[in-house]
């Protein structure tokens, strides 16, 4: 019953007019989708380490505030050079990769996911990426290989699907 209840709390979520709106993806912003989400105040940043997970050593809370005004800065560069489904899937490995916050954050990753694709007319993903069959082995073979098309296609696939 909690995975059903977090389902439809995503789907709640992405029907607010929150994800219609253009907001500019920066570090404010993303605490507020966390805020959303974990429906708690965003604290600062995550202020623990994290043990590493394969192919990925997440980074020191010390170098979370610079690594996420680099993942806006990036996000804004790369609209104009990535498909809206690559921006999305690219928003989205970041987000897990970097884990700014100590929890919520695939979650969060699904939001900004979403309101990318929103955002550039197409529709969101109800289910979670991470509980798509298949997740766990783009993601490790994406850090892995560090080729960010692997994921990429993971998500094209599941958003074909959905379509």
């Amino acid at each position: 019953m909690s995975q059903l209840k977090d389902y439809l709390e995503i789907i709640d979520f992405q029907q607010k007019e929150f994800l219609k709106q253009e907001s500019p993806m920066n570090a404010d912003h993303i605490k507020e989708l966390y805020k959303e989400i974990a429906k708690e105040q965003a604290p600062a940043w995550r202020i623990h380490d994290l043990p590493p997970v394969p192919g990925n050593r997440f980074p020191s809370p010390r170098d979370i505030p610079h690594l996420m005004e680099h993942f806006a800065s990036q996000i804004q560069y790369s609209k104009g050079a990535l498909h809206p489904v690559e921006l999305g899937a690219m928003a989205y490995k970041r987000i897990v990769d970097i884990a700014p916050f100590d929890a919520d954050n695939e979650k969060l990753a699904q939001a900004v996911m979403n309101q990318l694709l929103s955002g550039a007319g197409y529709p969101v993903l109800s289910l979670p990426l991470c509980d798509q069959e298949g997740y766990d082995e783009a993601l490790l073979s994406s850090r892995l290989k560090k080729d960010m098309d692997i994921f990429s296609e993971f998500a094209a696939k599941i958003l074909a699907k959905s379509i």
